[in-house]
């Protein structure tokens, strides 16, 4: 029920913390073990951050591995969370929330319920997140490379360019970009799919098309606007599918 502060540059095989707050700092890597927290906890290392039980924080989680590796890959019950790292894997049994992540390669997150946020994302490269069966939100100004969305309901928002990675929706995704929407992967999504583009339009001509075809519409994007299908900015609606 009291406090665990462990700041100094210290060197830790494996860790397991049970207390109502607790800071710890490794200066190499440090392995987390089943830990339960009940309410803060922050996690610094020098190298990368591990575990090998599950853990479990009320409220924030601050991982901070600037430079290196974050993989925490068991069943945790994390509430919210910040993320500091070059490479970062997170996985939550239930919903997570990320509070901000900063990440100068590749972020996956995975979550047993819905991921939601409350501060900006920017992620390098690519970020993949991971609700199978509930919702991914992310609607703040974030700052993407490249996304991946598996999700049965998917918003997406990002401050500049978005570029849509291998992506699986059940139901509806919203896709907003000041700049411009492109993909490198397959986009499937079941229901409807909102398209918020500053500029390019052009880019998913490819999947409109499949959509057109499936529902035999005739070859032109305007005829979408009025289905349920497919939400675009006016300024795309004259676009022809080949």
């Amino acid at each position: 029920g009291d406090t665990v502060v462990l700041d100094s540059n210290n060197q830790f095989g494996s860790v397991g913390i049970v207390a109502a707050e607790a800071s710890v700092t490794d200066a190499d890597d440090i392995v987390m073990s089943t830990s339960t927290v009940s309410s803060n906890m922050t996690v610094t290392a020098g190298t990368n951050i591990t575990q090998t039980g599950a853990v479990s924080v009320a409220n924030l989680s601050v991982f901070n591995a600037t430079g290196d590796t974050m993989s925490l890959g068991s069943a945790n019950t994390l509430n919210s969370v910040v993320l500091v790292a070059t490479d970062a894997s997170v996985t939550d049994a239930n919903d997570i929330v990320l509070s901000t992540a900063t990440v100068s390669n590749n972020l996956t997150v995975t979550a047993g319920t819905n991921i939601t946020q409350t501060g900006i994302i920017s992620i390098a490269n690519l970020s993949v997140f991971n609700a199978t069966g509930s919702s991914v939100v992310l609607g703040s100004d974030n700052q993407f490379g490249s996304v991946g969305l598996i999700a049965a309901e998917a918003s997406v928002t990002d401050a500049n360019d978005i570029v849509l990675s291998t992506s699986t929706v059940r139901s509806n995704m919203t896709v907003t970009a000041t700049a411009n929407i492109t993909q490198t992967g397959d986009v499937s999504v079941a229901k409807l799919l909102v398209l918020k583009s500053g500029s390019n339009c052009k880019a998913f001509e490819p999947y409109l098309a499949e959509v057109i075809r499936a529902n035999r519409q005739v070859s032109t994007i305007s005829n979408l606007q009025n289905s349920n299908w497919v939400h675009l900015p006016r300024r795309c609606i004259d676009l022809t599918i080949p």
